[in-house]
């Protein structure tokens, strides 16, 4: 088997959702100035498409994550239950969307490639390369209350499911996640850790959709820490 190529993680993020976050950037940079940096159209138009392959990776790994739970429970209930136990339901099988353009294996090794373009140019700099996210960037010291948490959500069209990549979490490693449903109050929903978690709500209505806002406070030693994250409108599908 060839061997995995995967970019520099001092500059490259770890996670999934993190990398698709990563990539929406990458993908506005390059449109909007790559044609300075060296970049060819058909270098454009293979990161727009290679984009809509990450975002449609990213909204579809949380529903296929959440299924493969739904199906793991239904087969070890269906065989490992006493007789007379509740009956399991089979678990819908999860609706993806649209399959965007099918593009070529490779996309790491793409980044690699235009990474190394981009960096050759005259017009290029250090801080062009961080505003690309294709430069690692220093880390500043910060006072813990100048601390804010950036957050983004990636919604599921089904099982009132979300996932949320929180960012600029200081030294911070816990989160708690509030929740503003239409008409109420802020509420503690949970409490999370590390970059990024799938959340599910259960809806005010059952089987509609809903609109509910989400935000972030993060939590060290106990103790709230920093400021809370700007809130974001998240939907929940049925």
């Amino acid at each position: 088997m060839p061997q995995k190529i995967l970019p520099n993680p001092a500059w490259f993020p770890l996670s999934l959702l993190e990398r698709v976050s990563w990539y929406a950037n990458f993908d506005a940079k390059a449109q909007f100035e790559g044609l300075l940096y060296g970049l060819s159209q058909e270098n454009l138009d293979q990161i727009a498409d290679d984009g809509d392959m990450m975002q449609f990776l990213g909204s579809s790994f949380p529903l296929l994550d959440a299924y493969e739970k739904a199906w793991t429970a239904f087969r070890n209930g269906i065989m490992t239950l006493p007789v007379g136990s509740p009956i399991f339901a089979i678990p819908d099988v999860p609706a993806l969307g649209t399959l965007p353009t099918v593009v070529p294996t490779g996309i790491f090794q793409r980044i690699i490639e235009y990474r190394d373009i981009v960096r050759a140019s005259l017009l290029y700099t250090p801080e062009v390369g961080q505003a690309w996210g294709i430069e690692p960037v220093a880390a500043q010291p910060i006072s813990p209350s100048e601390v804010k948490p950036t957050i983004k959500p990636f919604e599921a069209e089904h099982n009132y499911h979300f996932s949320l990549v929180v960012s600029g979490r200081g030294d911070a490693v816990m989160w708690d996640v509030y929740v503003l449903r239409k008409g109420g109050n802020w509420t503690k929903h949970g409490s999370y850790q590390g970059k990024s978690a799938d959340i599910t709500i259960t809806p005010t209505t059952a089987g509609d959709a809903e609109q509910i806002q989400v935000y972030v406070q993060l939590r060290k030693a106990n103790e709230d820490y920093g400021q809370p994250s700007d809130p974001v409108y998240v939907t929940v599908n049925p």
